[in-house]
């Protein structure tokens, strides 16, 4: 009996220091999905000459993210559930719309930023505080690829970003989720922890 006893101890034990690797995101919704997988095949055409090596976001995978936790223990996700939907009542549904494409020379980051929105930047920063992070610039975007081979970047990539046109859909913010991110070999994973709607 006592064995047995202390297996199960061991077991919750190796569950209390189970970390995860997490973040804060709004969903686009599918009208969006659509208009970025369309910017993303545009792109992935334009590129194919340019001996870029890229790792293109899968459309399921496409997402704002407002903050990045890190990695935290699994048996925090309760209380970041909490904290998120005391700042959701806090905010009411709100209207967003897709942006110009950019490139973040530092990360290789390919995204589409989003329609400057006075309510988008207070929720973040509400977020934030409630998360005790360090106050940082937010530039709020959808990732469409990582470009690896950066040093092969000149200005025919700046140009084809230039000479690619994105239609400026809205989107409701309805909701805040907090996502898992499993780092695999093929790319990331994400995968919805828990979603909780703004307040009507």
């Amino acid at each position: 009996m006592m064995l047995n006893a202390r297996c199960e101890s061991c077991s919750m034990t190796a569950l209390s220091e189970e970390k995860i690797r997490a973040f804060i995101a709004v969903d686009p919704g599918d009208a969006v999905r659509g208009e970025l997988c369309r910017i993303q095949r545009e792109l992935k055409q334009s590129l194919e000459n340019m001996d870029l090596a890229v790792k293109w976001t899968v459309p399921e995978s496409f997402h704002l993210t407002l903050v990045f936790l890190g990695s935290i223990q699994s048996v925090d996700a309760d209380r970041v559930f909490q904290t998120l939907e005391k700042t959701a009542q806090k905010f009411s549904r709100f209207e967003n719309s897709l942006g110009g494409l950019g490139f973040f020379k530092s990360s290789g980051t390919v995204w589409v930023g989003l329609a400057v929105s006075q309510t988008l930047f207070e929720l973040q920063a509400e977020l934030a505080a409630a998360f005790e992070m360090s106050p940082k610039s937010f530039h709020p975007h959808i990732t469409l690829g990582r470009i690896k081979s950066k040093n092969r970047i000149g200005p025919r990539f700046f140009q084809t970003l230039e000479n690619i046109n994105t239609v400026p859909i809205c989107f409701d913010i309805q909701s805040l989720r907090m996502m898992k991110s499993d780092l695999l070999p093929e790319g990331a994973r994400h995968i919805q922890l828990s979603c909780v709607p703004l307040a009507r």
